[in-house]
C-alpha cells in the first residue's frame, strides 16, 4: 500500500528517471482509461463519533466489532471503492490501544474501557482492508475534546490528556478544545500520529477539524506569549495550524521505513532545511541529496557536515541530477552489504543486545517486545551506558516536552521495562 505521506518529502527515484525522459510507452484508449481509474482515490469515510457508522452498538464484544467492520469493508468492495478512511480518534480518545489517549466511549460505551480479550479494532480493520485490496487510512480530530459540553468534560477519565493538562484546554461555546497555540499541544498531536504510524500498517493519516472552532476562541494568553512577530491574532492562529502540519510532515517522513532517498531543497518556508537534514540523519540511514541556490564553498561544507550525502547547486541539469541519484542509491544498496559489519552498532550488556539502528532489543537471543515509549527510554539508556539521567531529563528527551511532575510517569515505564 502506498503511504500518503511519502510524496510530501522526497522525490522518488522513478520521478527522477521520468524527468530524464524515460517515459511510458503509448497506451491504447482502453488501457489508458483503466490505468486512470486505477490511479483514482475512491474512498468512504467511516465515522465513529456518536457511532454514526461504526460500531452498530457500544460493545466490548470482539465478535460484534468484527462483524460490523466486515460488513462495511465488504460494502466498500461491492461499491468499487479502493480506500476506507476510518475515524480512529473522534474526541481525543482512541479506537485502538494508545499510550496517549483513553479508549473511546463511542466504541465500548464507557471511556477507558477496552474491548474484551485484548482485541484491537484498528489492527483488525487494517488487516481485513488490506486482505480485500483496500487502503486503510486513519482519521483523527486533533483539537476536539468534547461534543457534549461540561458534563462530558467532567466525565473524562483521569488519564485523559485534557485532565492531565488542564492548562491546554479552552472552553468555546460550551465545548472544550486543545489550544493549538501551545507548542506542547502540537507536539502531543504529532506524537499521536507517530504512534499510529509506528504501530499500524496504515496507508495515510487524515485530519478533520484541524482549525479553530471560531474567532472568539479564548487564547489571548497564548498569543501574548507566543505571538511575537505577528501583527494580528488571525495570522498567528493560521501559523499555528501550519506548524502542526509541518511537524506532522517532518516526523511522519522520518518514520517511513520504505523511503529510499530524500531529495531536499533546503530553502523552505518556515523551516530550516539543514536542521531537517540533521533530524532525518539522527533517525534514518538513507541517502540525502541537498538542492540549493547557495553555491558558496562554506554553504556546501555546512550542508555536508549536517548530514547530506551530496550537495547540488542550482541551476543544474536533469541528467546530472539523475546520475547523482543513481550514484547514491548504488552506494547505499549495492555496497551496503559489504560494509554491513562495519555499520553494526549493536550494544551488548550482559544478556541484552540492542541494535539502535533497527531499535530491536533481544534477551538471550529472543526479541523483547516494547512499546514506542519504552523503546525511546531504552534507546537513551543503552546508548549512554554508565550515565545517570534524572527523570526530568529522560522525560524531556523521550517525550519531547518540558517535564512537570514527570518522575512517576518515567518510573512506571522503567518498571515495565525491568
Amino acid at each position: 500500500m502506498t503511504k500518503f505521506w511519502k510524496p510530501l518529502l522526497a522525490i522518488a527515484l522513478i520521478c527522477a528517471l521520468a524527468l530524464a525522459g524515460l517515459g511510458l510507452a503509448a497506451q491504447s484508449p482502453a488501457a489508458a482509461a483503466q490505468a486512470e481509474r486505477a490511479d483514482e482515490f475512491r474512498a468512504v469515510w467511516v465515522a465513529t463519533v456518536y457511532r454514526l457508522d461504526y460500531p452498530s452498538q457500544a460493545t466490548t464484544d470482539p465478535a460484534v466489532l468484527k462483524r460490523d467492520a466486515d460488513a462495511i469493508l465488504q460494502g466498500c468492495v461491492d461499491m468499487g471503492m479502493n480506500a476506507v478512511i476510518l475515524q480512529v480518534r473522534p474526541s481525543a480518545d482512541a479506537l485502538y490501544p494508545s499510550e496517549l489517549y483513553p479508549w473511546s466511549k463511542y466504541l465500548t460505551g464507557a471511556q477507558g474501557t477496552a474491548p474484551k480479550n485484548g482485541f484491537d479494532p484498528l489492527a483488525y480493520w487494517v488487516e481485513r482492508a488490506h486482505a480485500l485490496g483496500l487502503e486503510l487510512h486513519a482519521w483523527v480530530n486533533p483539537f476536539r475534546i468534547t461534543k457534549g459540553g461540561a458534563a462530558e468534560f467532567q466525565a473524562l477519565t483521569a488519564d485523559h490528556p485534557a485532565k492531565l493538562h488542564p492548562d491546554w484546554v479552552v472552553e468555546y461555546e460550551g465545548d472544550y478544545y486543545f489550544n493549538p497555540g501551545l507548542p506542547e499541544v502540537r507536539e502531543y498531536i504529532v506524537r499521536g500520529a507517530e504512534e499510529l504510524a509506528r504501530k499500524y500498517d496504515i496507508d495515510g493519516i487524515h485530519l478533520d477539524d484541524y482549525f479553530y472552532p471560531g474567532s472568539g476562541f479564548a487564547d489571548g494568553a497564548a498569543y501574548a506569549k507566543y505571538g511575537k512577530g505577528f501583527s494580528n491574532i488571525g495570522d498567528w492562529r493560521r501559523d499555528n495550524v501550519n506548524q502542526l502540519i509541518q511537524g506532522l510532515d517532518e516526523r511522519l517522513h522520518a518514520l517511513d521505513p520504505e523511503l529510499r532517498l530524500i531529495l531536499m531543497d533546503v530553502m523552505m518556508p518556515r523551516l530550516d532545511g539543514l536542521s531537517a537534514v540533521l533530524r532525518i540523519r539522527e533517525r534514518r540511514n538513507l541517502p540525502i541529496i541537498v538542492l540549493s541556490a547557495k553555491s558558496e564553498e562554506s554553504d556546501k561544507v555546512l550542508g555536508l557536515s549536517m548530514g547530506a550525502d551530496d550537495y547540488v547547486t542550482k541551476p543544474f541539469s536533469t541528467q546530472e541530477l539523475v546520475a547523482r541519484v543513481r550514484s547514491q542509491l548504488r552506494r547505499y544498496t549495492r555496497l551496503g552489504d559489504v560494509n554491513a559489519s562495519a555499520r553494526d552498532r549493536r550494544i551488548v550488556n550482559g544478556r541484552l543486545s540492542y541494535d539502535p539502528d533497527s531499535r530491536v532489543l533481544t534477551a538471550d537471543g529472543d526479541e523483547v517486545k516494547l512499546t514506542a515509549t519504552e523503546l525511546g527510554i531504552l534507546d537513551l539508556l543503552m546508548c549512554n551506558l554508565g550515565r545517570v539521567f534524572p527523570a526530568e531529563e529522560i522525560y524531556r528527551r523521550v517525550w519531547g516536552e518540558e517535564a512537570y511532575a514527570s518522575e512517576n510517569t518515567v518510573m512506571v515505564h522503567i518498571r515495565r521495562i525491568r
